[in-house]
């Protein structure tokens, strides 16, 4: 058995740990459809697909921020965002996109939201639109 362990460990092909679970694996006596390996994805959800999906921004009043600022501020306030990404599209104006309809959705739900108690005003964006093109009409209070 040491000589075995120190096979495997000499020719870089496992260490240990590795070879523990394998040896103790082999005594399950599993058959061959139990040893067949399943790989789990992330499940989609009824509603989910794979496009991106885009809310754009404006920190009011003017008082320019960096994106990493606007960054680090909305994203522990918006959570666990998958796939959240943030952009800078101007002075203050900001395009976040993520994965999923659902965290858009709570984002939408949760407002308002604010940057160095600063206010955020948020609005459709669809990819067509230029940055000069969005009015920030409203802030939900």
């Amino acid at each position: 058995m040491a000589e075995e362990r120190q096979e495997a460990g000499a020719d870089g092909g496992g260490d240990k740990a590795t070879f523990g679970v394998t040896e103790k694996l082999a005594k399950l006596g599993l058959t061959a459809k139990e040893k067949k390996v399943h790989v789990m994805e992330d499940e989609k959800e009824e509603g989910d697909t794979p496009m991106k999906f885009v809310v754009v921004g404006k920190v009011l009043p003017n008082k320019k921020n960096h994106i990493q600022t606007i960054d680090s501020v909305l994203r522990p306030q918006w959570g666990n965002t998958r796939g959240l990404t943030f952009s800078s599209k101007g002075d203050n104006i900001f395009l976040a996109s993520m994965d999923f309809e659902r965290d858009r959705k709570r984002i939408w739900e949760g407002a308002p939201w604010n940057v160095s108690k600063h206010a955020v005003a948020l609005d459709n964006f669809d990819v067509s639109m230029k940055p000069s093109e969005i009015k920030f009409k409203r802030l939900p209070i």
